[in-house]
């Protein structure tokens, strides 16, 4: 993570007094972290996969008008490009997963590997078949964990930069914290969590600009928690929770 910021960070050194997009130079970096947490060694074969805007495609395509029936036999241009983006996601993870396993067939690895795809690669050959997963599984893990991880850092990151611009009393404050933390040394993980002030302007720009707005959870069957009646499919709306006067106060819309 560290060596990925610092090559975003050299990046901008070479656009002094020149605009930047910050959104677009966010995605870039989580991309890169995000690729070398599933794929280790091969973080250059993942990241090249999910450069794919498979998300952005599945999002248009979430929200235009289909027709019974016909939709079966005609498709839209956006809907054959996002089939095209899963099937060549699909190919190329099978490719790697195939490549760690052959590593192990033919002795040049101890194992499946520590990064997340290798963890996914042994619990697709796990001995117990309870907790074997299937490869479409192991696939489908893949592209959640990216789109998950990377879209929802990618953004919050991009609001968090916008309101410490705007409020430049915190960015003093989280300068000096970081300062006063790290020196001129890198950041690690040991003093990184007891950044008090850097954690609170985070979980405040996660309140007020949440990178997912809602969420669906469901249940096996309707339940009754005191006088309220839960349904089998439950919406959360995270937003309106995060904005609701009742629980923050008069002052919620503010930073």
């Amino acid at each position: 993570m560290i060596s990925s910021v610092e090559m975003m960070l050299d990046r901008w050194k070479h656009h002094q007094d020149k605009e930047i997009d910050v959104s677009e130079e966010f995605r870039l970096l989580t991309l890169e972290v995000i690729s070398r947490t599933a794929f280790g060694s091969s973080y250059l074969k993942g990241k090249k996969i999910f450069e794919l805007k498979l998300s952005v495609l599945a999002n248009q395509n979430a929200f235009k008008l289909r027709f019974p029936g016909i939709s079966k036999f005609w498709k839209t241009a956006d809907e054959k490009e996002a089939e095209k983006l899963v099937t060549g996601i699909w190919d190329s993870v099978v490719e790697m997963t195939k490549k760690i396993e052959d590593k192990l067939l033919t002795k040049e690895a101890d194992g499946f590997g520590t990064d997340f795809l290798g963890s996914l690669v042994n619990a697709y050959h796990d001995t117990d078949e309870k907790k074997r997963i299937s490869i479409e599984e192991l696939v489908d893990e893949c592209k959640t964990f990216y789109i998950a991880g990377q879209e929802t850092s990618s953004t919050m990151l991009g609001w968090t930069l916008l309101l410490l611009a705007i409020h430049t009393d915190w960015q003093e404050a989280a300068r000096k914290e970081v300062i006063d933390s790290f020196g001129n040394k890198n950041p690690h993980l040991d003093g990184i969590v007891k950044l008090k002030t850097m954690t609170m302007i985070i979980n405040e720009s996660l309140r007020l600009y949440r990178p997912v707005i809602s969420m669906t959870r469901k249940v096996e069957r309707e339940v009754q928690l005191g006088k309220l009646i839960l349904p089998m499919t439950l919406h959360v709306a995270n937003m309106a929770l995060h904005h609701d006067t009742q629980i923050w106060g008069e002052d919620v819309h503010l930073f």
